[in-house]
Parts: structure tokens; sequence; C-alpha cells
């Protein structure tokens, strides 16, 4: 078998330049905060709307790092629970889920723009990752990347 990515796969390549994007992005919305606001508060709909992102988004991180801590101990591909949603659960939380309540939460479209500058990374950067599995897994791995979005959960086809 091929050698094995770190347990965290790119994710500290995506993530470190996305934290600091986020922290200037954040940083900026405070200073000018008038330029940056997504809208004049009106209501609790921001706060609303960011605490379900968060309670949907933080459990499918824990879950799917669980799920791949699991499988990386046991040298196995995980294909099942989220990882039959999508190929990148950890990653899709941040991005789908988490970062936009954060920038909901700052009333920024400047952070919520944030998500968008890690989903460029992850699809610049997650090739790697995906090349590390498909030599390690060979044709099972294949056959999951067909049937698996990315990023994008979807549901699993009937078979």
């Amino acid at each position: 078998m091929a050698e094995r990515m770190p347990f965290w796969g790119v994710g500290p390549t995506v993530g470190a330049p996305t934290a600091c994007y986020g922290l200037a992005a954040l940083v900026a919305s405070l200073v000018w905060p008038s330029v940056f606001a997504i809208a004049p508060p009106r209501g609790p709909w921001p706060a609303v709307v960011a605490g379900m992102l968060l309670a949907v988004g933080v459990p499918w991180y824990a879950i799917g790092v669980r799920a791949v801590r699991k499988a990386y101990g046991a040298d196995r591909l995980v294909t099942d629970g989220l990882y039959a949603l999508c190929r990148h659960p950890i990653y899709a939380a941040w991005i789908l889920f988490i970062l936009p309540a954060l920038g909901l939460l700052a009333n920024s479209w400047l952070v919520l723009s944030t998500a968008v500058v890690m989903y460029a990374l992850t699809r610049l950067f997650v090739r790697r990752e995906e090349q590390s599995l498909e030599a390690r897994f060979g044709e099972l791995y294949a056959e999951y990347k067909r049937r698996t979005n990315a990023i994008f959960p979807r549901l699993p086809k009937r078979r």
C-alpha cells in the first residue's frame, strides 16, 4: 500500500490561510463595520440562522473527525455515515455551516466570504489528499469518488 497521508490530510494547508483571511476579514469588519455589514440589524434572524448552522455544523464536524479517526487507526477507508453524503465532511462542515454562521454572527459579508476562500483552497489542495487515498485504496476509492460528491452533500442513490 502507498504511504499514508497525515491524519489531518491537507487540512492545515487549507486551514492556515483560511484562518488568516478570516481573521483579517474580522478585523476589517470591526474597523469599518458600515462598509462590510451584510445589512442593518433587523431582529434576531441572523443569530437564529447562525445558531441553526452551528447546531448542524459543529456536530457534523465532530462526527466526521471521529469517523475518520477510527478509520485511520484501523487503516481502512470510511465511506459510510457522513462520508456516504460527501467525501470530505470535515471540510464541508466548515465551508457550509461553521464559517457562514460566523459571518452572520459578525454581520459581515467579508467574514462570510471566508467560506468561499476555504472552498477554493480546499478544491485546489484536496487533490493531493484524494491522490493519496486512491494510491492507498485503489479501485475502492475510485468507485467511492465516482458516486460521492467532494464537498456538497448528496443523498446516496438507492440500489
